[in-house]
């Protein structure tokens, strides 16, 4: 036989019991009818030899045809069925092999009567809906998920997972109308319309809502629908439910975290920016300001040597900052960087890995703009040595004081009054100068000698000038 023939007789024969053996007849597969005209289930024949369930010269024409590479098309009537069972006569006929070498050949079987074959139907009918109604019952008993059944908007049914879930005692839902398990007229509402038109036409509705428990809690669940029978939704609706509260508190949580980073970094003063892969992440609008851009996203994007004025500065970055961020530590340091128009600008930088064990996740950086605060510097250090070579150059003498006592001086005033060095480095000498008293007149004619040699000169220059009077000069 070849294909063709031998799925046209199968595709024939699928109204009935099917069965697949080997060459020896054994059965390797069965389906639920052919089980049950046999008395088992479909696994208790997986392995069984034909010549169990058949009369043995039955079972010999049967496994004759079995046997061969090519079996023709053999049909018997016989009782059949395990041995010590009541076996019902069936007709069994050989289908075929899908091809010489195959080890498979298919086995139909079916009642010969119309009696036989209503019986073996309603058997089989009711089989089935015993091994549903034990097939939903272990589901409804044991599912993970919440499980309830309404019609006309009203709770006839649910699983222990439902009743915990919703804290209600036993079956003391039953009967509520599906209004019980919302907060409000609004909710319950809205899903009508949005069910409604999907269930009417046998499609599965899903949503998360908000639900509200017996003991007036609120839960947030993720919500499926779908009608027992598509034929006739007016039949009921099963409703899967699932729990997603704390995924719910969790994702309200990431949003008010992520909601305050966002105020953060909307108004910080200082640039903070997340680098990964080389490569600008994410930044807020001061790290864009400090590096010349128009906004955040203009810089979002960008390799980081775009900041750094050449490849040799990156790179030195690279080589000071990575073995302190992969030991879990800090990197700060002052550096020139580059603006977007290719401009200088000094920034204060901290940088500090997301997860020091896998540097590759990403580097957190804060940074801020010091350019002003570096040309202050500058000019101050300019000063300073502009200050120094007047002290070190300046033809008169020089000195500061604080409180009356000498600071500094110059080379030029020590060697004026003699000072050497030992003395110029000497701590909180007398100033060099007349100190204020009580009566400014007698302070006047009465000066204060600062140091011998002053004193001397002064003396000197006093003596001279009264001589000079006495001898009527001027």
């Amino acid at each position: 036989m070849n294909g063709e023939a031998f799925f046209s007789r199968m595709l024939g024969s699928l109204d009935g019991a099917l069965c697949v053996v080997d060459r020896s007849g054994n059965i390797r597969a069965s389906n639920a009818a052919f089980a049950l005209l046999a008395g088992r289930t479909p696994a208790a024949l997986q392995g069984v030899s034909l010549r169990m369930l058949l009369p043995a010269p039955h079972a010999d024409t049967l496994l004759a045809q079995v046997s061969v590479p090519d079996p023709e098309l053999c049909v018997i009537t016989s009782p059949f069925g395990t041995a010590g069972s009541s076996r019902l006569v069936a007709r069994l006929e050989v289908v075929g092999s899908p091809a010489p070498d195959s080890d498979w050949v298919l086995i139909s079987a079916c009642a010969p009567d119309a009696d036989a074959t209503r019986q073996t139907r309603e058997a089989l009918l009711e089989l089935t809906l015993r091994q549903t109604e034990g097939f939903m019952g272990a589901i409804m008993e044991n599912s993970p998920i919440g499980i309830v059944l309404t019609k006309d908007r009203h709770l006839i049914d649910y699983n222990p997972k439902f009743r915990e879930m919703f804290a209600f005692r036993g079956n003391e839902g039953v009967g509520l109308p599906g209004r019980t398990l919302y907060r409000c007229d609004d909710e319950y509402e809205a899903l009508g319309a949005l069910a409604t038109p999907l269930l009417s036409v046998g499609q599965p509705v899903k949503t998360e809502m908000y639900m509200r428990c017996h003991d007036g809690s609120d839960l947030w669940v993720s919500l499926i629908g779908y009608v027992q029978n598509q034929e006739d939704p007016r039949e009921g609706t099963i409703w899967l439910i699932q729990d997603r509260s704390q995924r719910k508190q969790a994702e309200e949580s990431l949003k008010v975290k992520s909601d305050e980073l966002a105020a953060i970094l909307d108004n910080a003063s200082v640039g903070i920016l997340f680098t990964r892969n080389r490569r600008f992440l994410h930044c807020n609008r001061r790290a864009a300001e400090i590096f010349g851009y128009a906004s955040a996203e203009a810089l979002i994007g960008q390799p980081g040597i775009s900041i750094y004025p050449d490849a040799e500065s990156y790179d030195r970055v690279g080589r000071e900052a990575g073995p302190l961020l992969a030991a879990g530590g800090s990197f700060h340091t002052e550096w020139l960087f580059r603006k977007a128009d290719g401009s200088p600008v000094w920034c204060r930088i901290y940088g500090k890995a997301v997860d020091p064990t896998r540097t590759d996740q990403g580097t957190v950086w804060i940074v801020e703009d010091i350019t002003d605060v570096k040309r202050t510097e500058e000019a101050l250090h300019q000063t300073v040595r502009e200050m120094e070579a007047i002290m070190r150059n300046a033809p008169v003498g020089i000195i500061f004081t604080r409180e009356r006592r000498i600071f500094r001086y110059n080379r030029k005033l020590a060697e004026m009054f003699g000072a050497s060095t030992a003395t110029r480095a000497s701590a909180c000498r007398r100033a060099c100068c007349t100190a204020p008293t009580r009566n400014t007149a007698r302070s006047a004619r009465s000066p204060r000698r600062c140091c011998p040699k002053a004193s001397r000169s002064r003396k000197s220059s006093s003596c001279s000038g009264r001589t000079a009077r006495r001898s009527g000069s001027t």
